[in-house]
């Protein structure tokens, strides 16, 4: 990874036409990486409807480099001190520039925005 990739990505907040994306990279990605399947694809759209109908309960961001989103990372409020970190990727040409550790700050600063006092990550089982 050049270090001209690592200035140009952006960070922004999710807008209409993400959720879907995001859901697609996960599954193709998962699949690839873990063997996951048509159970996780299930899950991952199943959460991201869940999340655009009670947008109030949270916030999606994602990372862009020349218009492509090439990472993503979202805080889903369960109550109302527990949040839980949902969608984080990387795409593998992405990882090592510390992209990740940038996705994460947002969360976490939102998490303390919102005065989350926990917060927990997705177990998916298969």
């Amino acid at each position: 990874m050049d270090s001209q990739k690592d200035k140009d990505v952006t960070i922004r907040t999710q807008k209409p036409g993400d959720a879907g994306y995001i859901a697609y990279r996960h599954c193709v990605l998962y699949e690839k990486e873990y063997g996951l399947g048509g159970s996780f694809e299930h899950y991952v759209l199943d959460s991201l409807a869940k999340y655009i109908e009670h947008r109030s309960a949270g916030e999606i961001w994602v990372a862009e480099y020349n218009g492509q989103i090439v990472g993503s990372i979202g805080i889903v409020g369960t109550d109302k001190s527990t949040a839980q970190l949902r969608w984080f990727l990387i795409e593998p040409e992405f990882r090592g520039i510390g992209l990740g550790r940038q996705l994460m700050a947002r969360a976490v600063d939102y998490c303390k925005q919102k005065k989350f006092s926990r917060c927990s990550y997705g177990q998916y089982r298969v």
